[in-house]
């Protein structure tokens, strides 16, 4: 069998109906071919949401939204208070600590923050912190070592040579 469906009309009108007490529950819920035990709960909740109908609407509207304008407020200070520590630390974190301090502090793995967010907080490159230098090799080492050899005596003959030139001119 199927379920039968009651619309808020009936379902008021049999519950005003059992309010009155002219009939009894079981009286009206046989005539209407309805459970008692449904038309009971029907009464109960009946009785126990009437006074919403007397309520303000505009009361709770009103309530409703100075808790939301609290709410909203609340958040505002939040988001002034932390953008104001945010700049705070951003400000002492990049005097105080060297680039390679700074850079111990980012989280590779992005977890809490994104690495960019990271970077622009502590005011550093992105690249800066993928760039691994290679180490020297020792023929490496010799050629700028010869190098400096060359360019040091070039100078110093460059120098030498400019002191003739001001001496023939005095």
């Amino acid at each position: 069998m199927a379920r039968q469906q009651h619309s808020p009309e009936e379902k008021s009108r049999l519950v005003l109906e059992a309010i009155r007490g002219e009939r009894t529950i079981n009286e009206i819920a046989a005539e209407n071919n309805i459970h008692p035990n449904m038309l009971s709960k029907w009464k109960r909740e009946a009785e126990t949401q009437l006074y919403t109908l007397f309520q303000d609407n505009s009361s709770k509207e009103r309530k409703a939204q100075k808790a939301r304008e609290a709410e909203i407020n609340d958040l505002y200070a939040q988001i002034g208070k932390l953008t104001t520590q945010n700049e705070w630390l951003k400000k002492n974190l990049v005097s105080e600590l060297s680039v390679p301090e700074r850079r111990l502090l980012v989280d590779m793995n992005g977890a809490t923050l994104p690495i960019s967010v990271q970077t622009s907080l502590l005011e550093l490159n992105r690249s800066g912190l993928y760039y691994q230098q290679a180490p020297h090799s020792a023929e490496d080492l010799y050629i700028k070592q010869m190098i400096d050899k060359i360019y040091t005596r070039c100078m110093d003959i460059v120098a030498f040579a400019g002191i003739l030139t001001k001496k023939s001119i005095i």
